[in-house]
């Protein structure tokens, strides 16, 4: 049996977050607009991934459904090696060098 590769952490989409937030909160949007302190429209664009919230209002918006949203920092897979061969091999300046040699 193959298994799946590991994945990392996966992005997080604000819109998803401030839906399940709310949902898991039991609130309507216009209740947690009232709790926030924006109105309904605003929940709504957000959730419909019209408009991306500044973090302190995506953390504003969590806050109110009685959830606190956090964030840390992972270390990232590490970029995959040069391919030193072609890093050579495309160099701009490399044939000039050995043209030169051989004219002398």
């Amino acid at each position: 049996m193959v298994e799946a590769p590991a994945r990392g952490p996966q992005p997080v989409v604000a819109s998803e977050l401030i839906r399940d937030a709310r949902l898991r909160a039991g609130l309507t949007q216009v209740q947690l607009a009232a709790r926030a302190g924006v109105t309904q429209s605003v929940i709504s664009t957000y959730e419909n991934g019209r408009r991306e919230p500044s973090l302190a209002a995506l953390q504003r918006l969590v806050r109110a459904a009685g959830f606190e949203a956090t964030i840390d920092l992972l270390p990232a897979d590490p970029p995959p090696l040069p391919d030193r061969a072609a890093a050579v091999r495309d160099r701009p300046d490399r044939g000039r060098h050995r043209r030169a040699d051989r004219a002398g």
